[in-house]
């Protein structure tokens, strides 16, 4: 099983275009579309900014506040997935007579539970550089995307970019695809053609970047998340056990490694492991009534 790491306050850039899913002892990878790379990018993102904006969610005693917090950051973010398992978008032409959205060509769709997620958006083509050295030839075609998801009747703006790097020699095609996204409810400041890494994002109050890269057989995801002055970097591995979604997370924060396993157990019921230098818990987590209940391994709550 392939760990990833977590580095808070630190603004990195790599992430992939793939899940990872490992059953029976075995490790596989299932490659990801980049249509499927946006559509995870647009639920989560979403999930993070809408949970951020709520009331405060009410916790119960003795697991710490910030573990519970953290937890519940996590669940709410990927709940979507973790309860109707890998995300199907739909895209189409755009051809919604709504004014505020005539302007974007494509509409991308996703339906989970009862949530409904629109993406609507333009991308462009840069450009394809083209190098030939001796034998080989090495190509890197860019793209960016500019639109808006709708969600609950809320907008909020995306920008993103697209680059494949194509290395061909003695009949070996090597292929890196990098995928990144910013969603915000602020506007996110950005001229035409600039690459995304060089966005100046220190002026907004609440984003998600995601970046999402993919070399061979090697794969990374990668969330940068915003909220007030709460800046945090987060790696992320999925897994499918006994047909479940299980989303794995490993932190190391101010040189302490904190460990986080999540997988659904019934509906909004979930599987716990949490480990660190403080100590270790697993058991449940459950929303009850919009209050999250913790119980331990032999049910008591805590």
């Amino acid at each position: 099983m392939k760990k990833f790491f977590i580095t808070t306050l630190v603004a990195s850039s790599v992430l992939a275009t793939s899940l990872f899913f490992g059953g029976c002892g075995e490790t596989q990878t299932n490659k990801m579309s980049a249509n499927e790379v946006y559509a995870m990018g647009m639920v989560t993102a979403v999930n993070f900014l809408q949970q951020n904006n709520s009331q405060t969610t009410t916790l119960s005693a003795s697991l710490s506040e910030n573990t519970k917090q953290e937890l519940i950051q996590y669940v709410s973010m990927f709940e979507n997935v973790l309860q109707n398992g890998r995300i199907h978008p739909i895209v189409t032409d755009n051809t919604t007579s709504d004014d505020a959205y005539a302007n974007y060509s494509k509409k991308m769709s996703i339906t989970l539970g009862d949530e409904i997620y629109n993406m609507y958006y333009n991308e462009t083509i840069k450009g394809t550089e083209t190098e030939y050295d001796e034998d080989e030839i090495e190509r890197d075609t860019n793209s960016t995307l500019l639109g808006v998801v709708v969600m609950d009747n809320v907008i909020y703006n995306v920008v993103g970019g697209r680059e494949v790097e194509e290395e061909e020699g003695d009949g070996v095609l090597e292929v890196e695809t990098e995928i990144s996204l910013i969603i915000s409810e602020e506007y996110i400041p950005v001229s035409q053609n600039q690459d995304i890494n060089s966005i100046n994002l220190n002026g907004l109050n609440n984003y998600v970047k995601i970046n999402q890269q993919i070399e061979n057989d090697e794969t990374e995801y990668e969330y940068t998340t915003k909220s007030g002055n709460n800046l945090k970097t987060t790696c992320i591995s999925w897994e499918n056990e006994r047909n479940r979604e299980c989303l794995e997370i490993e932190l190391e924060e101010n040189g302490t490694e904190v460990e986080y396993k999540i997988r659904k157990y019934d509906q909004n019921k979930f599987r716990v492991e949490h480990e660190s230098s403080n100590g270790e818990f697993e058991g449940t987590m459950e929303n009850v009534n919009g209050e999250w209940k913790f119980r331990n391994r032999n049910g008591q709550e805590i």
